[in-house]
């Protein structure tokens, strides 16, 4: 299974999420129907990397929060999140459920 977008790669069964710049409620509309789309064909994993993430709101953190219950923590892996994006996630205790520390840049 093999589904492309912007933010969103599938291989095999693990949905792989990188945006860049702003991870904002217009992100989250667009990445819903490939994600449904990517579990519908066998995805049970995720693995968002934030590495060129520098922004995340509300709505971006409600989608991946759903999406943490959704796959269980053994199959969710979020990583490489620095400045606001990691203290946006610290705020809501997520660093702790995701098992995220901060990126060294």
């Amino acid at each position: 299974m093999e589904i492309d977008n912007n933010f969103v790669t599938v291989n095999g069964d693990t949905v792989y999420i990188r945006v860049v710049d702003r991870y904002d409620l217009g992100c989250t509309i667009a990445l819903k129907p490939v994600v449904e789309e990517a579990f519908q064909k066998g995805a049970v994993k995720v693995d968002v990397d934030f590495t060129m993430t520098e922004y995340i709101d509300s709505a971006a953190v409600r989608d991946l929060t759903n999406l943490f219950r959704r796959v269980k923590s053994e199959n969710f892996h979020a990583h490489d999140a620095h400045g606001k994006v990691f203290k946006m996630l610290a705020a809501a205790k997520l660093d702790i459920f995701w098992k995220l520390t901060p990126a060294v840049r």
